[in-house]
């Protein structure tokens, strides 16, 4: 029987950098796997079981930006601040021009840190942006489809 690594990285095709998840995929581009019967982002589960346990609400982060890799050379612990401060040193952090001053991964990205519990007004000085937004994220007045 084959372990739960070895499982894993049968959908993975290895790169001199990148390794590339050929498994499935969701909507944001990250890569989905099963483990212990959940779904977890494969690069979640790369870290996991290529290197350790990840603690309670911290994420895990791509140096090389590619939401497909799973190479834990490429992969780092961080909070969702640092994974916010690290969008925005790289220029990931865009602004959408059509009207509204985030972009979908933006309003997810708010979403998911209203589904942490992580107050508006922090939330709103991270991204630099009103509370009265945040908020509008998470009654469902803006950005209802993330």
């Amino acid at each position: 029987m084959r372990t739960k690594r070895e499982l894993f990285l049968r959908k993975v095709e290895k790169g001199p950098g990148c390794w590339l998840w050929k498994g499935s995929v969701n909507a944001h581009g990250y890569g989905n796997f099963t483990l212990n019967k959940k779904y977890v982002a494969a690069h979640r589960g790369a870290y996991l079981l290529l290197v350790g346990e990840i603690p309670v609400d911290i994420y895990v982060l791509h140096r090389c930006d590619n939401r497909r890799c799973v190479n834990p050379d490429h992969l780092f612990l961080g909070t969702q601040k640092d994974n916010i401060q690290d969008a925005i040193s790289k220029k990931r952090f865009k602004w959408n021009l059509k009207g509204s001053p985030l972009s979908r991964e933006t309003a997810y990205q708010i979403k998911e840190c209203l589904l942490k519990g992580i107050p508006q007004l922090e939330i709103a000085k991270t991204f630099k942006i009103a509370r009265t937004t945040v908020s509008a994220i998470n009654t469902g007045q803006n950005w209802k489809d993330v």
